[in-house]
């Protein structure tokens, strides 16, 4: 009797090769679908005016996403055309296009150019006095620079309180409360700082509101210079807006 040929030749594709195959392409395509499925599954964030999505969601292409807080300080988003300048007092840039403020808290105001709406948001000026880093005292007029118009007026460090000088920021410089065309700048030459005429493109006036390590309430630091973090004031008192 003829016996049958029984190389492995003959017996085709093994059995646990094709299980193993399988297996990874469904492993593969797993891994994609958890690649694509929180687009794909996220709901649509609101677009109505004064209401937001309380949860994570998306935005079409053409529109923003914009995060606000729910009035029980939770997260929430929605939709919108666009973002409005952020600008400082008295900045003219502005867009002619609808637009949102990026930060609910600062005021979007309608400038209109040539009878036409065009739309900022404008940081509302904080006061405060000042002290030099890591300084418990504040920022206050050196006794002879006071009067002295012709140059920088230097501050210094004082004790009192009522010899503190109050300042105002009003998004990119800090000035004198009372007097806007001085701004507050860094001296190099000597090391202090000193309030001197302003000049919109020198990057001493130009501050970045940042938050110090300790996150306290009275935390909050000013820097300018290169990057914006080269020279730094800290908040030593809010001052009370009296306009």
């Amino acid at each position: 009797m003829a016996r049958k040929n029984s190389s492995p030749s003959a017996e085709g594709w093994p059995v646990e090769w094709t299980c193993a195959g399988v297996i990874v392409v469904a492993v593969a395509a797993i891994s994609q679908v958890g690649r694509f499925a929180p687009s794909l599954f996220l709901r649509q964030c609101t677009t109505l005016s004064g209401m937001c999505t309380p949860a994570q969601c998306s935005c079409p292409e053409d529109l923003k996403k914009r995060e606000l807080t729910t009035q029980d300080a939770q997260a929430c988003y929605q939709c919108i055309t666009g973002f409005c300048p952020a600008v400082p007092e008295g900045d003219p840039t502005c867009s002619t296009s609808a637009c949102e403020c990026e930060d609910p808290t600062w005021l979007r105001t309608d400038i209109q150019v040539d009878g036409q709406s065009c739309w900022q948001c404008v940081q509302l000026s904080l006061d405060f006095t000042a002290r030099s880093s890591g300084n418990s005292t504040c920022l206050g007029y050196a006794t002879a620079s006071a009067s002295d118009s012709n140059s920088a007026r230097r501050l210094v460090s004082v004790t009192k309180k009522s010899e503190c000088l109050a300042l105002r920021y009003n998004g990119a410089r800090i000035t004198e409360k009372r007097q806007n065309s001085s701004c507050l700048a860094w001296q190099s030459f000597g090391q202090f700082w000193a309030l001197e005429e302003c000049h919109s493109k020198d990057e001493r006036m130009q501050f970045q509101s940042l938050l110090a390590p300790d996150g306290g309430p009275s935390s909050k630091v000013y820097c300018s210079g290169q990057n914006s973090s080269e020279f730094c004031i800290e908040v030593a008192e809010n001052v009370c807006m009296e306009e």
